[in-house]
């Protein structure tokens, strides 16, 4: 269903039971719609050019989330016009201040660099757990938490400060719903998998 793309790398699944597919291609990287069902897959400009990696839908407001490989890359969310139609809509890039996320409107068309923006050292992976976004940094090593609902972000796991751990290569990630558990992948080092337990209550 798909062809004539290039570097795709993590992606994600949307609530519709499609897949997002997108490009790790530099300040061209788009993002493709790719249904089963269907012959050929949709190309989404309106979820923006840059080094793409992953992506991930909050089911309860349809919004599209979306990470950027680059040192000094954004983490991005798109609001459909309409719920789960990814034709038309708004992006934007995150300002956090004081772990507070304000999203400052930007450009479809190019990487955002807007100095009010912040930048996120390598975004890789993507997933959501509840009502929380996961995201992982691998030049910091770091994996964030951000609060779909407050809308405030905060370190989860910094291998800076956990010299020890096992974790230590971060790159993609995946929840396991019953037990709010992430395994975050290993991209370098020994390449485990590791995996960040649900806190008790």
């Amino acid at each position: 269903v798909l062809a004539g793309t290039s570097r795709n790398c993590a992606g994600g699944a949307t609530v519709a039971g499609t897949w997002l597919s997108c490009e790790e291609n530099g300040a061209n990287g788009q993002v493709y719609e790719c249904d089963p069902h269907r012959t050929a897959a949709v190309l989404r400009p309106a979820l923006g050019s840059f080094n793409h990696e992953a992506a991930a839908e909050d089911p309860l407001t349809r919004a599209i989330y979306l990470s950027e490989d680059d040192p000094v890359g954004r983490l991005y969310r798109f609001v459909p016009s309409r719920a789960g139609d990814l034709a038309a809509g708004e992006l934007f890039a995150a300002a956090v201040d004081g772990g507070v996320v304000t999203w400052v409107p930007t450009a479809t068309t190019r990487p955002d660099r807007q100095p009010r923006t912040t930048p996120f050292a390598g975004g890789e992976g993507l997933c959501i757990e509840g009502r929380s976004l996961m995201l992982t940094t691998k030049y910091d090593r770091r994996v964030w938490e951000l609060d779909l609902d407050e809308q405030t972000i905060a370190v989860l796991y910094d291998a800076a400060v956990t010299p020890d751990a096992a974790l230590d290569a971060v790159d993609n990630c995946a929840s396991h719903t019953p037990s709010g558990d992430l395994y975050v992948c290993e991209d370098g080092g020994n390449m485990e998998v590791c995996l960040i337990a649900a806190a008790d209550g």
